[in-house]
């Protein structure tokens, strides 16, 4: 029969208090706490507690794709996700010369903090090509819905990898009203359609929580340098019309390239903040 608690805390007083005699116990308001945990394997004395991230156990909620970019938002609503138990699978979708110098660079710093988060597991990123997609957008007949039908397509890509996955849904690092995509007028019809369900983490957050956050997983960048995207327009449309969204979809065949694209994506795999492939 082992010790209580009380017990244990009562005979590690007791002994505490013959070696150090003036000492005085005060239950309310001590100066000094030291805590003590008893298992089966042996026991542990510590004066320190460091909060954790909590949440569940990884991989115990499912699988999600996430949608990685370059960016601040996209790694934070990831850790999101992974802090409730989801199991992530990684896919940025590459731009080529439509997109800056600097996106791989922080893309797989991105990618190497959130594994540091999972430590002993490998997570996986898929990168598919897009440059040709990028360069049809750049054709499209009404310039100002670029945006909105470049995340159309992500969706979609995305969903189409998920299901090849057994994947339970996607992850985004949308937030509402922070750019011209990320309207309630344009999240409708960007997400129109989209048979798996679409999880926004972020969705309420502002820029500053975000960062936030970001600083906290260590993913905050102060210096990415070029992550810009060269398609898009002067003046992105704040608000769209779903029809007309895909009309123009259709008219630039850009379906026809996902299964080329999906096929030619690549695999890197990264653990413990290294990429190992």
């Amino acid at each position: 029969m082992g010790y209580t608690s009380q017990e244990l805390a009562a005979e590690a007083g007791s002994r505490i208090m013959e070696r150090i005699p003036n000492l005085k116990v005060d239950l309310t308001n001590p100066e000094y706490e030291l805590f003590m945990e008893a298992r089966q394997e042996g026991g542990m004395i510590y004066d320190i507690r460091i909060p954790g991230p909590g949440g569940l156990p990884y991989g115990t909620q499912g699988i999600a794709v996430s949608l990685l970019s370059a960016g601040i938002d996209s790694p934070v609503a990831a850790w999101l996700m992974m802090r409730r138990g989801v199991r992530m699978i990684f896919l940025h979708i590459d731009p080529g010369r439509y997109g800056g110098c600097d996106i791989r660079a922080n893309l797989i710093r991105n990618l190497s903090v959130l594994s540091l988060w999972v430590p002993g597991y490998e997570l996986v990123l898929a990168v598919i090509p897009a440059e040709e997609m990028y360069q049809r957008l750049m054709s499209l007949s009404e310039p100002r819905f670029r945006c909105v039908i470049c995340k159309r397509v992500m969706l979609e890509l995305a969903a189409q990898y998920a299901e090849k996955m057994n994947g339970d849904g996607m992850v985004t690092g949308d937030n509402l009203g922070q750019v011209a995509t990320q309207t309630l007028h344009n999240l409708s019809p960007i997400s129109r359609g989209i048979q798996l369900p679409v999880y926004r983490p972020l969705i309420g957050y502002d820029k500053e929580e975000i960062i936030t956050l970001a600083r906290k997983i260590g993913s905050f960048n102060q210096e990415p340098g070029d992550t810009s995207c060269h398609v898009l327009p002067p003046k992105p449309a704040t608000r769209s019309d779903a029809d007309r969204i895909e009309e123009l979809i259709k008219q630039s065949d850009i379906r026809s390239m996902y299964e080329g694209m999906l096929s030619g994506s690549r695999k890197e795999l990264i653990k413990n903040g290294r990429v190992s492939s």
